[in-house]
């Protein structure tokens, strides 16, 4: 199924399956914008959002980015009529500044989600949180850590592609030094998004020793 996209009006799609036994179902959004920064980030923002929600309530919830660009998110503990309000907001943000969001909704039975305090962090998830010493170390190698702090002249104060668990020391040393610890950082996956498609990586990860 494709999804759709509208600047004026923006539909969701629900897709069932079936769900034997009693296990509550879990919702699966699937969740299209344009590929620009703060498209995506705000894209991140909401699928956040979704998943304190849903941990608020009682249920759980996982965002990651899938190779195609596309956000997916998977809810425990809400049901349609509840996560709609809030994808509403997110689309009327979008379209006060012009921009454009397509979304699917599946519906189908539970598995556990990762546990991302356990060091499970599948390729594309969603990670903003306090820069920890433990987080750093669950970290996978090969993502980019980035700190939501900027200097005066608007770059990130802590920006660094992650190496080997043996370097994380010396990464946690410098966190400090930028003032970068235990403060807001999130996880960007690709050069593409880290660099921008036409600049080089400014640091590859460090070497094993």
């Amino acid at each position: 199924m494709r999804c759709r996209s509208h600047s004026a009006a923006v539909t969701g799609i629900m897709m069932r399956k079936r769900n034997p036994g009693n296990m509550p179902p879990e919702k699966i959004l699937l969740i299209a914008s344009p590929g620009d920064f703060m498209s995506r980030f705000g894209v991140e923002s909401l699928g956040q959002a979704l998943c304190e929600e849903a941990s608020r309530r009682g249920g759980g919830g996982w965002a990651g980015w899938l190779e195609s660009g596309i956000l997916k998110v998977r809810i425990h503990g809400m049901a349609t009529d509840e996560i709609r309000p809030l994808m509403n907001a997110y689309i009327e943000s979008m379209q006060r500044h012009g921009g454009t969001v397509s979304w699917i909704e599946q519906q189908t039975r539970a598995t556990p989600l990762p546990n991302i305090q356990a060091g499970e962090i599948p390729w594309g998830t969603v990670i903003r949180q306090k820069l920890t010493k433990r987080l750093l170390k669950l970290l996978p190698e090969g993502a980019y850590l980035v700190s939501n702090l900027h200097g005066s002249g608007g770059e990130e104060i802590f920006a660094e592609r992650l190496g080997a668990a043996e370097t994380r020391e010396a990464v946690w040393c410098r966190a400090q030094l930028t003032g970068a610890s235990n403060r807001l950082c999130r996880l960007i996956w690709t050069e593409v998004d880290f660099n921008g498609p036409d600049l080089p990586s400014p640091n590859p990860p460090e070497p094993k020793r």
